[in-house]
């Protein structure tokens, strides 16, 4: 008969076999994340905030994309933008751009209007005219061979991943600060210094809203990304970034009344030499 001796031994020689399996099963990724049976059990930090201390490869493209409630193809090229948005994550950011000037957004309905200032100076500014047909976007605010700024949608797709396989040394950290600041540090990390134009806009996601499609009226169209203002001046506002350095702005703003706090994001970009190089966004926080 085994003796209280024998069993402590027993059980203390088990309890380390055990350990010894758990640790044998055990993988560390790169990402510091601990994986145990194929499942991760301590989740990676949120990285969000973090101030970036070193230039970093990864380019965000930005995706306007020009639409109108009396349009009834734009429903078709809002889900394309949100199939790249799939594919890209965080490297794309989507605008839904209603301009005023274009005969599509015109409404004696203030329910149906989701024009705004700011959506008519990028509109304008790409070359588009009161009978462009929508939808029809821009990536990056670029032109093209034949000095074009807009494109049809077959052509996003082609021009989303040239745009984000393009590195440039200029980066952004974006985010909400106390009193409804909005606080942009802007990284040169090239060793010229680069001339450019900060961007800054509020969109919202979630609007519940009417939308005409082939073959009837919706008004239960769930719309998102859209540009509903511009924080910076509608133009950009023109920096100056030192070999090397950071600089930072600061925008105190507050929300339209019309719009869900919840459902904005900040989206910010810098314009230079010609396009979009690098566009961020960062979710309002309500303090």
């Amino acid at each position: 008969m085994p003796t209280l001796n024998h069993i402590f031994l027993s059980r203390l020689a088990l309890c380390i076999v055990l350990c010894i399996a758990a640790v044998a099963c055990e993988v560390i990724n790169p990402d510091n994340t601990i994986v145990f049976d194929s499942e991760t059990i301590i989740p990676p930090k949120d990285t969000t905030n973090i101030e970036p201390t070193k230039p970093s490869n990864i380019r965000t493209a930005l995706l306007v994309d020009f639409s109108g409630w009396k349009c009834v193809n734009c429903p078709d090229a809002a889900e394309h933008a949100h199939e790249l948005l799939s594919n890209y994550g965080q490297q794309l950011v989507v605008l839904e751009a209603h301009p005023a000037a274009n005969k599509l957004t015109a409404s004696n309905k203030p329910e149906y209007d989701y024009t705004c200032p700011a959506a008519d100076t990028l509109y304008k500014a790409m070359g588009g005219t009161n009978v462009t047909p929508l939808p029809i976007g821009t990536v990056n605010m670029k032109a093209n061979n034949d000095g074009a700024f807009l494109m049809n949608v077959v052509d996003w797709a082609s021009a989303v991943q040239t745009a984000v396989k393009q590195y440039h040394s200029a980066d952004i950290h974006l985010r909400i600060g106390e009193q409804d600041s909005i606080i942009c540090n802007i990284y040169n990390w090239s060793v010229q210094t680069l001339a450019c134009s900060l961007y800054v806009w509020l969109t919202e996601d979630s609007i519940v809203s009417a939308q005409y499609f082939p073959d009837s009226l919706s008004i239960n169209y769930m719309r998102n990304h859209l540009l509903r203002d511009a924080v910076s001046s509608p133009c950009g506002d023109p920096l100056t970034l030192p070999a090397g350095e950071k600089v930072s702005r600061t925008f105190l703003y507050n929300l339209p009344d019309k719009v869900v706090p919840e459902n904005c994001h900040i989206v910010a970009a810098l314009y230079a030499n010609g396009e979009i190089i690098q566009a961020k966004q960062t979710k309002w926080i309500i303090h």
